[in-house]
């Protein structure tokens, strides 16, 4: 997640803990109270550290086809959660059983038959996900067709986006570049927090994410491109590693795409009045506002190396 709201994770943290949370975040224009944001930033630390630990431990020693499997069962949790999330009528409508089966079927054309079989899968599923919540209603309503709808965009948001960064390892040298990935919108997030509970003052975009500022979206983009010099530093000793400039570029580049899809996320919270989508990590929320960066990120660095020819 690119840019955690403070309030947010600060609620999150509260919930687990039984304290009140409105202590625990900075809204934009307010100083964060110490006690609260030390506390959630040491939970984040907690369970965010050992787990960016492990999942780079996995994306340089794994083989590709168990990186798609991790791929495909982060995409299952992550639609059920979006699940959770839907409204009362349309939750009773998409089944969470259906949208988890169609999850891993994307996830394993993917591993099965790469993008071929990535598109295969989503158009299988949207396909059999639609006749089921729709078309097979004896009297069709707006509702089935809402319903519809929201399962057709959390397939291809959640796990055909996300199945992009299974692609990205089982390109040429991909491990390297999926792992420049994880260490960029890494950065990204953890700048965007720090800066944006400590210094931030100006809403970003208020109508979606009142707590996120403008100040915590360019220390995101600074930390995009730190993780991008990071990289490069570390793919020197690659033959075909991207240069300096590009490095650079790619951190930044990525950085902006992660944050689209943290707003993304936001906005889905906000339209159906939640805080979080779950509590899979202490501080951090849900696994769905843990991935919500690489939705276009994923794609769009995948796009990048196959478009020009740039395989590391």
């Amino acid at each position: 997640m690119s840019q955690q709201d403070p309030q947010e994770s600060a609620e999150a943290t509260a919930q687990a803990t039984g304290t009140n949370g409105a202590s625990g975040g900075a809204a934009a224009g307010a100083a964060p109270q110490s006690g609260g944001w030390l506390a959630n930033l040491r939970n984040r630390a907690l369970s965010g550290i050992p787990a960016l630990a492990v999942v780079l431990a996995v994306i340089a020693l794994a083989p590709s086809f168990v990186l798609s499997l991790v791929v495909t069962a982060a995409g299952a949790v992550g639609i059920a959660e979006y699940q959770r999330l839907l409204p009362e009528p349309l939750r009773q409508r998409v089944r969470l059983e259906l949208l988890v089966g169609a999850a891993v079927l994307i996830g394993l054309g993917g591993l099965a038959l790469g993008y071929l079989g990535m598109g295969l899968g989503l158009f299988v599923t949207v396909a059999a996900v639609t006749a089921a919540v729709w078309v097979r209603e004896p009297h069709p309503s707006q509702d089935g067709l809402s319903a519809a709808g929201a399962a057709a965009f959390g397939l291809v948001l959640i796990p055909w986006l996300l199945t992009h960064a299974a692609l990205i390892h089982g390109l040429p040298g991909g491990a390297g570049m999926l792992a420049m990935l994880v260490v960029v919108l890494s950065l990204n997030d953890i700048f965007a927090y720090l800066i944006g509970s400590l210094l931030g003052s100006r809403p970003l975009m208020p109508t979606v994410s009142p707590d996120k500022t403008v100040e915590g979206a360019i220390a995101g983009l600074v930390g995009g491109v730190a993780g991008g010099f990071l990289t490069w530093v570390w793919l020197l000793s690659f033959p075909n590693g991207p240069g300096f400039s590009e490095a650079l570029g790619l951190g930044a580049g990525l950085a902006v795409v992660g944050q689209m899809g943290d707003l993304v996320e936001s906005k889905l919270k906000r339209l159906v009045d939640v805080r979080e989508s779950g509590t899979f990590l202490p501080g951090h929320g849900g696994l769905l506002g843990r991935l919500d960066a690489y939705f276009f990120a994923a794609p769009a660095l995948y796009y990048y190396i196959v478009l020009t020819d740039s395989y590391f």
